[in-house]
This record gives structure tokens, C-alpha cells and sequence, in this order.
């Protein structure tokens, strides 16, 4: 959370979106919310410590005004649900996300969120739709110029060719992904490579 949310000043303007998110979605963020398995219907609370500090923040960022802390907030809960395999839960709470994080003026917020809709649906087969919010996420990260986003997005466009056996395509996705992820320093290096070594 921002220090100006803190005091219950008004959201933050786009200019200062991404100083925001930075503060609020640290790096390993995506990887403290990995966990076992658990059974859907769990509360949220019950299925990770990260999941129930972002129930936590949500009660408190509508009392301070906070629509990109309760977006952040949404977008955690959100990849909890996704980590345990609730893939509807997931794609009801990202779309949540994204609509605060419009409201708020914050494309730099609306890109991620738009990569994970397209991994959940990814997951459970459905490359058609995730191809559509993986080129939604891209275009909006070209856009803005966050390098980071593009990546993610480039890698799942990647992801859904393989998926439709255009391995050419997805191959050259997953590089120019790789290619990113090494220039700004992303601990996403690894993965990609793994992936493409498995190609």
C-alpha cells in the first residue's frame, strides 16, 4: 500500500500507477502465493497466509479510498484461487481486479491481471479465450512500455500456439520472451529457459 492510501488520500493518478504497483506487488509475490493443492471450497483465508492478508486489506482499502489497493488485494486472491486449481473462482476475481484497476486509470495494472485470466483459462484448455487476454495484455504493455508485462504476455501467446501444435510460433514467442526477461533481469529467466530446453 502507497503512504498517500495510508493517510486516506484519494487514489493515485496514472503517473504514478506504476510506483504504486511496485510498492504493492513485490517481486516474489507471484511465488509466495504457490501452495499445495487444497480443496475448492476452503475460504480463501484457510488456503494460504497471502490469501488471508488480502481479505484482510480488502476490508480496509475501501475505508481508505484505495481502489488500486483493493485491485492489488483482488489480484492476490485471485492467484491463490488459481494456485489450488479454482480456475472459475480465479477468472471472477481477476475480472473484479481489472475493473477496479480501469476505473482507476492504471493500464500498468490491467495488463497483469489480463496475463493471469489468460493462464487460468489456459490451464483447464481453453486457448482460443486465452490467446484473446494474452494479445489484450501485450498490446496494452507495448503500449505503456513495461517490459515485464510484454514478456509474460509474449510467453503465454507462446504457450496457447504450442497448445494449437504451431510450435514454430510458439518457439519464437517463448525467445523474444527470454530475450526480455535476461535484459531487465527477471527471475522469469529460468523458467522460460527450462521451457524452451524442453521444446
Amino acid at each position: 500500500m502507497d503512504a498517500g492510501a495510508a493517510r486516506g488520500h484519494p487514489p493515485q493518478r496514472p503517473a504514478r500507477a506504476r510506483t504504486c504497483r511496485r510498492t504493492v506487488q513485490p517481486r516474489r509475490r507471484r511465488e509466495l502465493c504457490r501452495g499445495p493443492p487444497a480443496h475448492p471450497s476452503r475460504s480463501l483465508a484457510g488456503d494460504h497466509p497471502a490469501a488471508a492478508a488480502a481479505e484482510q486489506a480488502l476490508q480496509l482499502y475501501p475505508q481508505l479510498g484505495s481502489r488500486l489497493g483493493q485491485a492489488n488485494a483482488l489480484d492476490t486472491l485471485a492467484l491463490v484461487r488459481h494456485a489450488i486449481g479454482d480456475y472459475t473462482a480465479a477468472l471472477t476475481i481477476f475480472e473484479q481486479a481489472i475493473d477496479l484497476f480501469r476505473d482507476a486509470e492504471d493500464p500498468d495494472g490491467e495488463a497483469e491481471p489480463l496475463n493471469h485470466i489468460g493462464e487460468s483459462l489456459l490451464a483447464p484448455a481453453a486457448p482460443s479465450a486465452a490467446r484473446q487476454r494474452f494479445t489484450a495484455a501485450l498490446g496494452i504493455a507495448r503500449a505503456i512500455g513495461t517490459p515485464a508485462h510484454e514478456a509474460h504476455a509474449l510467453e503465454g501467446t507462446g504457450a496457447c500456439a504450442f497448445r494449437d501444435d504451431r510450435h514454430g510460433e510458439g518457439i519464437a514467442r517463448l525467445r523474444r520472451a527470454l530475450a526480455t526477461y535476461r535484459r531487465i533481469g527477471s527471475p522469469h529467466t529460468t523458467r522460460t529457459e527450462a521451457a524452451l530446453h524442453h521444446r
